[in-house]
């Protein structure tokens, strides 16, 4: 077991390259042991398989049973705005070692762009925002937040 003060002293040690090169130093005893049938990836450090869902952790609430596969990021799609970085695969599980739980990616979430589309896009509408003069910057702020009502309220008292 990797106690608080070996953990620090290691984190400390290492450039900050992400969470799979901390895996890859941690010695095989202090890894956390992966359901059978879970396999990392060598290129993206995510897993692709199928386990038994009793091998997983599902809080008091859910009782799992059956066969659940995940897929690796490799195995994902396109951002549909940029087309080079990817995304997970809509309607697929991603495993998560740290929490031994499955996430599930739904049918709408390949319409999203990846993390870095969705940041331009909000320091665009943050610019544009402050750019504009006060009176503007409600009235685009209401259009942005889907109020059309308000916004006709507005013009109706002018």
């Amino acid at each position: 077991m990797l106690n608080r003060r070996r953990f620090v002293a290691l984190l400390l040690s290492l450039p900050l390259v992400g969470k799979a090169a901390l895996a890859a130093c941690l010695k095989p005893e202090d890894q956390l042991p992966l359901p059978p049938g879970y396999v990392r990836c060598d290129v993206c450090g995510e897993f692709n398989g199928s386990t038994d869902a009793m091998n997983l952790s599902w809080g008091d609430r859910f009782r799992g049973e059956g066969k659940i596969s995940v897929r690796c990021l490799c195995q994902g799609i396109p951002c549909p705005r940029c087309k080079t970085t990817l995304i997970h695969r809509p309607v697929s599980n991603t495993y998560y070692p740290e929490t031994n739980e499955v996430w599930h990616s739904p049918y709408f979430a390949g319409l999203f762009p990846c993390a870095k589309c969705r940041s331009k896009v909000r320091s665009a509408q943050r610019e544009a925002v402050w750019s504009e003069k006060p009176r503007q910057r409600n009235e685009v702020r209401h259009r942005a937040a889907g109020c059309i009502a308000h916004a006709g309220a507005e013009e109706d008292a002018s």
